[in-house]
């Protein structure tokens, strides 16, 4: 079914109580009889909605069955394939799952939400068509916002406008055929996230889908799943002590070494360092954070100060800029174009505001920093998830 524009009426509370669309219903659901609200308090799952539907959706559309209004040749879609392949070495360790788009249709959903979040930005603008990159921003913009916690509460009304308008601009790059139930929903996502103050992370299934495996460890037999999950999980309360889970340590430092810079700093010297939402590896790929103060920060050492501090040494990026200007500049998201190193400096650990990916411009077997522009793109998730 495709949705043209104004064809559908926002559902309400109200509405599906009174049943108003009756082609929609079936009976009435369990959840409802418990007082459940059906529309307000089920928020939409954006694993099956953003990543397995609508980026699968203009994934498949321009490189396997070309269907949309602009059309990519044999060669455009091998030099593609080619750059994805080239992008996936400067991933760090939070990709658990690393494969480029000539696999496209073997892809889980935590791949398309890789190209959603991050080396999208490079595969659609290297496309020989400008309109797709630009259609491409409105959507994955918005799952910036959205997905960040820290720039909800401002710029969640202009996630929703930029959503707005993808699903209208959809319509031209991928054909009216494009606009299905998942694409149209996609005009109600900021209002989800507005109404329970959430991201799309912590309302998807990919934390579900991850503990999936253990659930089915508490099947001992066929038949009667939700009484022998629940019998399990009974026994396992009863056997466990009721004891407060301990707090994670603001930093674990792994791996020493004594062979880094470390600016006459004293104290040991490490290859990883572990905070409670990411882990910085001393290597071309997972060694890369973005400060408070806005700097793009290259990690060549990590130094455990005696009185037990944590101090970072690195080089930082001289010039940022703009990578994009519509439909918003690309630094209100912390997406910046760097190059050019500085020389070595220290940072405390508590001045890292996130970690980031930066992927070269022009991906190369080797990259180098003071000659390679770089692309810094903030991390969104963590290898949990």
């Amino acid at each position: 079914m495709v949705f043209g524009p104004g064809v559908a009426t926002l559902r309400t509370d109200e509405s599906f109580r009174r049943k108003d669309q009756e082609a929609y219903h079936k009976g009435t659901s369990p959840l409802e009889k418990l007082g459940t609200k059906m529309i307000s308090q089920i928020p939409l799952d954006t694993m099956h909605l953003c990543y397995l539907g609508v980026m699968k959706r203009m994934m498949i559309r321009l490189f396997q069955k070309k269907q949309s209004t602009y059309t990519l040749r044999k060669e455009e879609i091998v030099e593609s394939q080619e750059l994805s392949s080239k992008i996936l070495m400067y991933l760090p360790s939070e990709f658990k799952t690393k494969r480029g788009h000539k696999h496209l249709k073997f892809y889980k959903a935590k791949e398309y939400r890789r190209i959603a979040l991050y080396d999208g930005y490079l595969l659609f603008k290297k496309l020989p068509h400008p309109e797709l990159f630009r259609n491409f921003l409105l959507f994955a913009c918005a799952l910036r916002i959205l997905s960040n916690p820290a720039m909800i509460p401002a710029f969640v009304d202009d996630a929703e406008i930029l959503l707005k308008n993808f699903v209208k601009d959809s319509q031209k790059v991928y054909g009216p055929s494009f606009i299905v139930y998942n694409v149209h929903h996609l005009e109600h996502l900021s209002e989800d996230s507005r109404r329970h103050e959430i991201t799309l992370e912590e309302m998807s299934c990919f934390d579900y889908e991850n503990y999936l495996g253990k659930i089915k460890a508490l099947l001992y037999a066929p038949g009667r799943t939700l009484p022998q999950i629940v019998c399990r999980l009974m026994e396992r309360v009863a056997v466990m002590p009721d004891e407060e889970p301990s707090p994670k340590p603001p930093a674990v430092f792994e791996q020493p070494h004594f062979s880094g810079p470390n600016l006459s700093c004293r104290g040991e010297q490490f290859k990883k360092l572990e905070t409670p939402d990411y882990a910085f590896q001393l290597n071309v790929k997972g060694a890369y954070c973005l400060t408070k103060a806005g700097d793009v920060v290259w990690i060549q050492n990590i130094v455990k100060t005696t009185n037990g501090k944590g101090l970072i040494i690195g080089q930082k990026f001289k010039y940022k800029s703009n990578y994009f200007l519509h439909p918003l500049p690309s630094s209100a998201l912390d997406i910046f174009e760097v190059r050019e190193l500085e020389p070595l400096e220290k940072w405390h650990v508590e001045d890292i505001k996130t970690k980031v990916v930066l992927l070269p411009v022009e991906p190369n077997a080797v990259v180098n920093w003071n000659t390679d522009v770089g692309l810094c793109l903030p991390m969104l998730h963590n290898s949990g998830s």
